[in-house]
C-alpha cells in the first residue's frame, strides 16, 4: 500500500510541475507507455502481468545501482549492454574542416538519458525485465511483442541498435562557422522546451560546444500532448527550426509553397500543418526510420538513413507509392507519377525519368554524397565518385524555387529572386575558356559545392550549363575515357569544348553570339540572346515538367531530330523536328526559293540553297538525295571548330564523331592553316563518297 502510495506521489509531482509550467499535459496512462493492463496502446501486459503503470520504469525502492544512478530517478529497468552503430553522414564527418565531434556510444559516458529510452526501444530487452519486480510477480508478460517480450521492429517505437536511420544522439551540439562547427546550427537554440545535456548528463540549454543532443532533448517520456511524446508541437516543423536554420530555405518552393499537405503530428486529432509551406522540414524528412520501403514500411533501414530522408533517395521527391503519412499526408502533391490537382503534370518528374531516353534517377542506391566534389580529383569527377545522376544532383531542396526560366536567358542567379529549381545546386564552371576547340584542362573549371552542404558557401551556380557540366563535360573524366552515350551509341562528347563561345560556330549557351545569321520564331533572335540547355532538351513536346528529366525522344529532347543523312527515297528534314523550334521553317525548308530577307548566306545569287535543296529532293525523289540538316552540319549541334558547323571532310578524326554517318558531305574548303576556322567560306560542295556512295556534286 505504501509503494503504491508512493508511484502515485511520484505522478502529481510529475503532473504539477507540468501544469504549473503552463501546458496542458496527458497522463502517462493515457498514452503507449502505460504499459500495464489498462493500457490502450496494442503493446501491453497481459492479465497475468500487472495493473501498475509507473513500474516499468520507476520504483520507491531497491532503484537501479551505478555511478550514474542518481540521475536516473529511481530507475527500475535493467540496461542494455548492445553495441550500437551510431549516425553518420558525408556532410557531418566534413563539418568544420572534418573535425566535428562525431556521435558517440550512447552505451557510454554520460547519456544516461537516452540509455534509459533504449532501454525499451533498441529490442534487446524484454520490457518487462525490471530491477524490482511488483509484488507477486516474477515475469510480466506482454502482448503485441514475440515470445520474448521485446519490442518488436514493426512497432512504431522499434529504434534498433543500429541508429544510422535516426537522427544523431549523444552528439555535441556545436553551432558556428569555424572549424568543428556546423554553421547551419542555431547559435541559440529558440523556446524553452529543447534541453541539452551537459557531460555529466545535467540538463542545460544554448551552451554550443558543451551540450549533448539526447533523446529527451526532444522528447518527454511523461507527457504525449503533442504527439510522439515530443517537448513542444513540432507543427510547421518548430521542433527541427528551433535547432537548424538552413541555408536559403527562407523563401524556396519547400517553404513557401501552397499545395495542401496535412501529415498527422502523432496525436490522433492534430496535424503538422495544412500545406507543404506550413509542413517544412517533415514535408521530406523523418527523425526515426529513415529511409524505410515501400515493401516494409515500419521496419529501419540503417543503410539508407543518411539525411534523415523520408524514403529511399528519389523515393522522398515521389513520394509515391511510399507515402509514409497514409492518405492524411496525400501524397500527390509531390513529383510523383501521382501527382494531382492544379499544374499536377508541372510536378510529375518520375514518370519522366522512366523513360527511354532520361536522367534514370532510380536506378541508384546509397551512392549520392552531398559532398561528392567537396575535394575534387583533377583526374575528374568519375576517378573518385561512382557515376550517377540522382535528383539531388541538379537540385538543392533547401533552395530551390519553382519558377520557370524565361527565353533567352542562361542565367540562375537572374530569377534567384523568386527561385529558380537549379538554385543552390552544385556545378562546375569555367573558370577561363580555354581556346577554341580544345578540350578544359581540369585547371579550366572550378567546382561549385551546393548551397550550405558543408561550409554554408556563398558562390552557387549561377547558370544552368555549370549543373550540366559536372557530367557533362570533361570535368567528370578527366583524362579518362568518358561513359558512352545511349543516344550517341559511342563515347560522351565534351560539351564544355563544343559550347566554347571561342568557337567559330555554337549555340549561345555559353555566351552570346554575334556571328548567327538567318530568320528564327518563338521570341528568338540571333547574336543577343542565351540559351539554357533545357530549351531543348527537356520533355517531349516541349511542355512541363520542364528540365531534362526524360524523353521519348533521343538525347532528352523535346522533339525528335533527324541525325542520320538517309538513303534517296528517304523522306527529307521533317518540318516537325527540333531544329525548326526555334529556326524559322519557311526560311529552311517549307518557304519560296528566293524569298526577301531571309538572312541566310547560304545563298546563290538570288536562290536561298537551303529550301533550293529541300524543293529539288521533293520534285525529284528518285533521283536526287533526302536532304537533311546533317547532310552538312554536325550531328552533335552545341558548336564546332568551323563555321556554320559545317562538317569538312578535312576535319580528320572530328568526322567520326561530328558527321553523321562518319563521312563529312563536303570534302573542300577553304581554311587558314590552324584554327579557330571562324571566317572559312565553303568553296565548293563536292564530295568523295556522299550519300550511298554516289555522292552530291561532283
Amino acid at each position: 500500500m505504501r509503494r503504491c502510495g508512493i508511484i502515485i506521489l511520484l505522478f502529481l509531482i510529475t503532473f504539477t510541475a507540468t501544469w504549473m509550467a503552463g501546458a496542458a499535459p496527458t497522463p502517462v496512462a493515457n498514452t503507449k507507455h502505460n504499459l500495464s493492463t489498462s493500457g490502450t496502446g496494442t503493446i501491453k501486459s497481459t492479465g497475468a502481468g500487472t495493473s501498475e503503470i509507473c513500474v516499468f520504469c520507476h520504483t520507491p525502492h531497491s532503484a537501479l545501482t551505478g555511478s550514474d544512478a542518481s540521475l536516473r530517478p529511481l530507475w527500475n529497468r535493467n540496461m542494455s549492454t548492445a553495441l550500437y552503430t551510431v549516425y553518420t553522414s558525408d556532410v557531418l564527418s566534413q563539418l568544420g574542416g572534418g573535425t566535428y565531434p562525431a556521435a558517440e556510444s550512447p552505451a557510454t559516458g554520460a547519456h544516461v538519458k537516452t540509455r534509459i529510452c533504449l532501454s525499451c526501444h533498441d529490442g534487446t530487452i524484454a520490457l518487462g525485465s525490471l530491477v524490482n519486480m511488483p509484488s507477486g510477480v516474477s515475469t510480466i508478460p506482454m502482448q503485441g511483442t514475440g515470445a520474448d517480450y521485446k519490442m518488436p521492429q514493426t512497432a512504431a517505437g522499434y529504434v534498433g541498435i543500429d541508429l544510422r536511420d535516426d537522427h544523431p544522439v549523444a552528439i555535441k551540439y556545436v553551432s558556428g562557422s569555424g572549424p568543428g562547427q556546423d554553421p547551419e546550427l542555431r547559435g541559440l537554440i529558440t523556446g524553452n522546451k529543447i534541453w541539452l545535456y551537459d557531460s555529466t548528463a545535467v540538463k542545460t540549454q544554448n551552451t554550443t560546444g558543451t551540450g549533448y543532443v539526447e533523446c529527451t532533448s526532444c522528447h518527454n517520456a511523461h507527457d504525449n500532448q503533442y504527439g510522439n511524446f515530443l517537448v513542444d508541437s513540432n507543427s510547421q516543423s518548430g521542433i527541427c527550426a528551433s535547432c537548424h536554420n538552413k541555408t536559403g530555405f527562407t523563401l524556396s518552393i519547400h517553404d513557401v509553397s501552397s499545395l495542401s499537405y496535412a501529415p498527422p503530428n502523432g496525436t490522433g486529432s492534430g496535424v503538422l500543418g495544412s500545406t507543404v509551406g506550413e509542413v517544412k522540414c517533415m514535408d521530406c524528412h523523418f527523425p526515426h526510420k529513415a529511409g524505410v520501403t515501400a515493401t516494409a514500411p515500419t521496419t529501419p533501414n540503417p543503410g539508407m538513413g543518411m539525411y534523415l530522408l523520408s524514403f529511399q533517395e528519389e523515393g522522398s521527391c515521389f513520394n509515391n507509392p511510399n507515402d509514409r503519412w497514409g492518405t492524411a499526408g496525400s501524397a500527390g502533391v509531390c513529383h510523383g507519377s501521382t501527382a494531382t490537382g492544379i499544374n499536377a503534370g508541372k510536378r510529375n518528374v518520375e514518370s519522366e525519368t522512366g523513360k527511354t531516353y532520361a536522367h534514370h534517377v532510380k536506378n541508384y542506391t546509397n551512392i549520392h554524397k552531398a559532398t561528392e566534389g567537396k575535394d575534387y580529383n583533377p583526374n575528374g569527377w568519375l576517378g573518385s565518385t561512382p557515376w550517377h545522376v540522382e535528383c539531388q544532383d541538379c537540385h538543392n531542396p533547401h533552395t530551390a524555387g519553382g519558377v520557370l526560366h524565361s527565353i533567352g536567358l542562361n542565367t540562375i542567379s537572374a530569377v534567384s529572386a523568386t527561385l529558380s529549381p537549379l538554385y543552390g545546386a552544385g556545378g562546375a564552371r569555367m573558370s577561363s575558356w580555354p581556346l577554341a576547340w580544345t578540350a578544359p584542362l581540369s585547371t579550366n573549371f572550378t567546382y561549385i559545392e551546393p548551397l550550405g552542404a558543408v561550409n554554408n558557401v556563398s558562390t552557387v551556380a549561377d547558370k544552368e550549363y555549370e549543373v550540366c557540366f559536372k557530367c557533362h563535360s570533361s570535368f567528370a573524366w578527366g583524362a579518362g575515357a568518358p561513359p558512352t552515350s545511349p543516344s550517341l551509341g559511342a563515347a560522351m562528347t565534351d560539351q564544355a569544348k563544343e559550347f566554347n563561345p571561342g568557337n567559330a560556330s555554337f549555340h549561345p549557351v555559353g555566351g552570346t553570339n554575334a556571328n548567327t545569321a538567318g530568320t528564327y520564331t518563338g521570341g528568338w533572335n540571333s547574336g543577343t540572346q542565351t540559351m539554357y540547355c533545357s530549351d531543348c532538351h527537356t520533355r517531349n513536346g516541349g511542355i512541363s515538367p520542364q528540365g531534362p528529366h526524360g524523353s521519348s525522344e533521343k538525347f532528352i529532347l523535346s522533339y525528335a531530330y533527324t541525325d542520320s543523312i538517309g538513303a534517296k527515297t528517304d523522306p527529307v528534314q521533317p518540318s516537325t523536328d527540333l531544329c525548326f523550334t526555334c529556326h524559322d521553317v519557311s526560311t529552311y525548308l517549307s518557304g519560296p526559293e528566293t524569298p526577301a530577307g531571309t538572312g541566310t548566306g547560304f545563298r546563290n545569287d538570288a536562290y536561298n540553297l537551303h529550301t533550293r535543296h529541300k524543293s529539288l529532293a521533293t520534285s525529284s525523289p528518285s533521283s536526287l538525295y533526302a536532304y537533311r540538316c546533317v547532310n552538312c552540319h554536325t550531328r552533335i549541334p552545341h558548336g564546332y571548330k568551323n563555321k556554320a558547323m559545317i562538317v569538312l571532310g578535312t576535319d580528320g578524326a572530328d568526322v567520326t564523331t561530328y558527321a553523321a554517318g562518319g563521312s563529312a558531305k563536303i570534302s573542300s574548303a577553304t581554311l587558314p592553316a590552324s584554327p579557330p576556322y571562324g571566317n572559312a567560306e565553303i568553296d565548293n560542295c563536292t564530295t568523295g563518297g556522299g550519300i550511298s556512295g554516289t555522292g552530291c556534286h561532283q
